[in-house]
């Protein structure tokens, strides 16, 4: 009799389930492998087998829903917008049925906070497709586009304050951040002014913190924050947080608020730090994280939290394998551990 069946004949409770939950890779061959990880400090899995209906060609940023259920993928290559349902240790259970109006090739996706609504980046204007989206259906009615777009550029990502009432923009060029007015009934709304002193570089990640009261903005010359208000917009930006003029390539709170995490093309390219909070400033840097690292781990382009906080994952851009290390507000970094993949890939997102 196993011990479960033993625990139920005496009317002992049964031990919990180890929870599992799922690393998301998205690669620039093969499109698509989840790789699950034990939480709280298990070892990685080995990677599911790679999907090729997944975008076809450069894969951009992808997301995973509020739940672990369901991962966006964009790329350029058909069918460029995807949403793949998966299971708790990333394997593809099933392909939603496509969005329509077909759209044009592109850069990335996201869902927003709530997972209400997913958005995908068209290197052609109007830069940003936006769906409303159900777990069960799938993609719903496109959204009409936003009005006053900025001239010139492509979207690289989109992130939603936590009340779903604010989207903000990643561009990459001039002014490289934009925000506009959300509703999930009648989508973009009106179009906050530019900020008063403007970013100076590609913006190729952003941030809102928890609180709605602060924006961070990963350029390739450096980071920054803006104060934030939902009646006034942006307001003063700070200097360059974690290093002048390095090339950071995405940004990220920790759920608490309490932590911010960023990816960098650079030669340590994944740090994290305490948020001071107040003005934008950073508290200390966290040490570097051990274990899970090669020697020469190149870009680690979008670090990603998972959703409880409890753990950060990547991988390199000149290594086959994922990474992940537990990690809390107080200590960093803990130990991390690896998991080889079939194909040089990237990390965008870690349920």
């Amino acid at each position: 009799m196993s011990t479960v069946a033993m625990m139920a004949a005496t009317g002992a409770s049964a031990p919990p389930p180890i929870p599992v939950q799922s690393v998301v890779v998205a690669a620039t061959a093969n499109r698509y492998t989840g790789i699950p990880w034990t939480s709280p400090s298990g070892p990685l899995g080995t990677s599911s087998t790679f999907v090729t209906t997944a975008p076809s060609g450069t894969m951009g940023r992808c997301d995973i829903n509020p739940l672990g259920t369901v991962a966006l993928l964009g790329g350029s290559g058909t069918p460029f917008f995807t949403a793949l349902k998966i299971s708790d240790t990333g394997a593809v259970i099933s392909t939603y049925t496509a969005a329509s109006p077909a759209p044009a090739a592109g850069f990335g996706s996201s869902f927003n906070a709530i997972g209400t609504v997913a958005a995908y980046f068209p290197t052609t204007t109007p830069f940003v497709f936006a769906h409303a989206w159900n777990d069960v259906t799938g993609f719903g009615t496109r959204y009409a586009n936003p009005p006053s777009l900025p001239t010139g550029g492509f979207a690289r990502q989109c992130t939603w304050n936590a009340a779903n009432t604010v989207v903000v923009m990643a561009y990459s060029s001039t002014p490289f951040i934009a925000a506009w007015e959300w509703n999930d009934v009648t989508g973009f709304g009106t179009r906050y002014a530019n900020p008063a002193t403007l970013l100076t570089a590609n913006c190729q990640g952003v941030a809102f913190h928890p609180s709605g009261t602060q924006i961070v903005a990963a350029t390739s010359s450096g980071m920054f924050s803006y104060e934030w208000n939902d009646i006034t917009g942006f307001g003063a930006r700070s200097a360059a947080l974690g290093g002048t003029n390095d090339n950071f390539t995405s940004v990220q709170f920790h759920p608490s608020g309490n932590a911010l995490l960023a990816g960098l093309n650079a030669a340590t390219p994944l740090r994290a730090w305490q948020w001071g909070g107040a003005g934008g400033s950073l508290g200390a840097q966290y040490a570097n994280p051990v274990g899970g690292q090669t020697t020469s781990p190149g870009t680690i382009y979008i670090p990603s939290f998972n959703k409880a906080g409890t753990a950060v994952a990547g991988t390199s851009s000149t290594a086959n394998n994922a990474r992940v290390w537990p990690f809390d507000t107080v200590n960093g970094f803990g130990t991390g551990s690896n998991s080889a993949i079939s194909t040089t890939s990237f990390l965008y997102a870690f349920a």
